[in-house]
């Protein structure tokens, strides 16, 4: 590891033959969660009040860049897919503090971020993965006391909140949540891989079943 540690959580790179570079900024926390091997993507954390902020950075620390979104509180880029960063920001509640976790999608460069939230009666939501231009992931409505998301729905998209499609609603009706967690798109089909759980939504203890959605596309 690199000489003159300070002991914060930093997000580091390394090279061909093993060296590690932090990638910084200084100052902050910072964590990296996915990267292309060019354009790296996680959040950073300022110590004092530890609030994420969305980040990227090109090749290395010089390449640094916030794409925290204007009017959220809290952000972080969970994923990359091809130059397109995806993953949530918090946008504050009522009472001016962190709210939920919204899906976001950030397009140009990181200069624009969409919130892929349906205006419907959701809440919240998250993108887990997202390929070629196609974002999976879950949505919910209600919330519990101890923060547990009872109603969670998987749901993909293709860019914008207008496209959301729910995937929950094509599962048996013993099923009472689901999330979406992968994506694999190729030239005939799209291909969700997703967990579902049976049981009453007031039951935390649940195990959960594999799930797989598949759409066939025109030629």
């Amino acid at each position: 590891m690199k000489d003159g540690w300070d002991g914060l959580q930093r997000a580091v790179l390394w090279d061909e033959i093993g060296e590690a570079s932090w990638l910084g900024p200084e100052g902050c926390e910072s964590v990296a969660c996915d990267t292309t091997g060019e354009l790296h993507v996680g959040y950073t954390t300022r110590i004092r009040n530890n609030v994420r902020s969305a980040c990227m950075w090109r090749r290395n620390a010089e390449g640094f860049k916030s794409i925290h979104p204007e009017g959220y509180l809290g952000s972080a880029a969970m994923g990359i897919d091809g130059e397109t960063p995806y993953g949530f920001g918090e946008k504050p509640d009522e009472d001016g503090d962190r709210g939920e976790a919204r899906p976001i999608l950030w397009t140009d460069g990181g200069a624009t971020a969409k919130d892929l939230l349906p205006e419907t009666d959701f809440s919240g939501g998250e993108i887990n993965h997202a390929m070629q231009g196609i974002q999976v992931g879950y949505v919910w409505s209600e919330v519990g006391d101890i923060d547990f998301t009872q109603d969670e729905q998987a749901c993909l998209w293709s860019g914008a909140a207008e496209t959301a499609c729910l995937l929950h609603p094509l599962l048996d009706q013993k099923f009472f949540k689901s999330r979406a967690d992968a994506v694999m798109v190729s030239e005939n089909k799209i291909q969700v891989l997703g967990t579902a759980w049976i049981g009453p939504s007031n039951e935390l203890a649940l195990a959960g079943r594999d799930v797989l959605w598949t759409y066939g596309l025109a030629n």
